[in-house]
């Protein structure tokens, strides 16, 4: 009856929520990775939806007559562009990566992937990504665009990458609009092992991502993640529903600012799991992790910067914690991690609300202004649980 209950909660918030719709052209149909690459790096088809037949698709830096394919082999859509599988079987259709080279995916300034994302309205749908292991990894939003720019990534499975799966801001456009629906994103590789990250970076002064993640499932990750990062004044909104996070180091990780000034993150959680995240991990530990403002370590020859002003607004309601290692839900107002001095920064707030979480299995919760503790800040957390009045 619990489980059922959970179900027809999910359902009628999903319901609630209205997804990006995309309209394309005609479709164009390919069965292998020449006519693949064709219909990618064509400009002509921008507006059009590309459909693949079952098969593997190995990406490739040239083509077998050894001529240098175009943006070194990535997969890099055209303004309002679609890529679809076999509907019904996301495994029908394998995009693999593994023989990019990482000298085609760099991670700086702007981050690469095998499959971009990001001009205008591009969709990913039913079908495989995987063992991409330089860059970003699988996929990322990382095209430049000037206006709105809308994606969609679902019924996919990315796994083997570094990140499986990377949406990013940039600021060179003012607003982001992601929808991830029934992903599988697992078994990541490499240094940070991420399942997703959903991040408003560098130069994303003023940048708004609006995200909302409907039944995806994150498993055997070191963790994921969701940031403000070196942005000033930039926001994200995350609305969250039955997401399953389960055997990774850390389930999910909320900052509001890392190394920033001035952001806010607004998370809405209805049904959502954190469950048996136990595995190895050098970062987090736990279930659901949140922390207003963070001052990152500091590198060789900088001065760590201090996180001021930045705000988490958490919502959980009907989530499930269960098993996980250290705590299963923490809130923390501002934190420097090791290898920081001094004050991690100030008026740095987390705000927490927990209505119909179950009383069964009981979790463990961990709540701190400051770590390392200095009254003397005006960092915060609050909790308020139920829906009593004022809360």
């Amino acid at each position: 009856m619990k489980f059922l209950l959970r179900i027809r909660t999910i359902s009628a918030v999903a319901a609630v929520f209205a997804f990006t719709t995309f309209t394309f052209a005609q479709d164009i149909n390919v069965s292998n990775i020449d006519e693949l690459y064709a219909a990618i790096n064509d400009p002509q088809n921008a507006g059009r939806q590309v459909v693949a037949a079952p098969g593997v698709y190995m990406l490739s830096t040239t083509d077998s007559n050894e001529t240098p394919r175009p943006n070194g082999g990535r997969l890099e859509f055209q303004e309002d562009m679609s890529l679809i599988g076999v509907v019904g079987d996301r495994t029908a259709v394998v995009i693999n990566g593994i023989n990019l080279p990482a000298s085609v995916l760099p991670n700086a300034p702007i981050p690469f992937g095998a499959i971009r994302l990001g001009r205008g309205r591009n969709a990913v749908e039913w079908l495989t990504v995987r063992d991409t292991r330089g860059g970003q990894g699988n996929i990322v939003t990382s095209l430049a665009y000037s206006g709105t720019q809308y994606v969609r990534v679902a019924h996919v499975a990315s796994t083997g990458a570094p990140t499986n799966l990377s949406i990013f801001s940039f600021g060179a456009a003012p607003v982001l609009e992601a929808d991830l629906v029934d992903n599988d994103l697992f078994d990541a590789v490499g240094g940070l092992r991420l399942g997703f990250r959903i991040r408003n970076s560098s130069g994303a002064t003023g940048g708004v991502i609006n995200a909302r993640l409907i039944g995806n499932r994150i498993w055997n990750n070191q963790f994921s993640i969701v940031i403000n990062t070196a942005a000033t004044g930039a926001t994200t909104n995350i609305t969250s529903v039955g997401n399953d996070y389960y055997d990774n180091g850390n389930g999910l990780t909320l900052v509001g600012g890392l190394n920033s000034s001035g952001n806010t993150l607004n998370f809405h959680g209805f049904g959502d799991s954190y469950i048996n995240n136990t595995a190895a991990t050098a970062f987090e530990r736990g279930g659901l992790v949140m922390v207003a403002g963070d001052k990152g370590a500091p590198v060789p020859g900088t001065t760590p910067i201090p996180a001021n002003n930045n705000t988490v607004n958490a919502t959980l309601f009907v989530s499930r914690f269960s098993g996980n290692n250290l705590w299963d839900l923490a809130a923390i107002g501002a934190r420097s991690f090791a290898g920081s001095t001094g004050s991690p920064g100030d008026n740095n707030h987390t705000e927490v609300k927990l209505v119909g979480i179950p009383s069964g299995p009981s979790f463990v919760e961990f709540f701190a202004n400051s770590i390392p503790e200095d009254p003397a800040t005006t960092n915060s957390v609050t909790v308020c649980k139920g829906l009593r009045p004022g809360c």
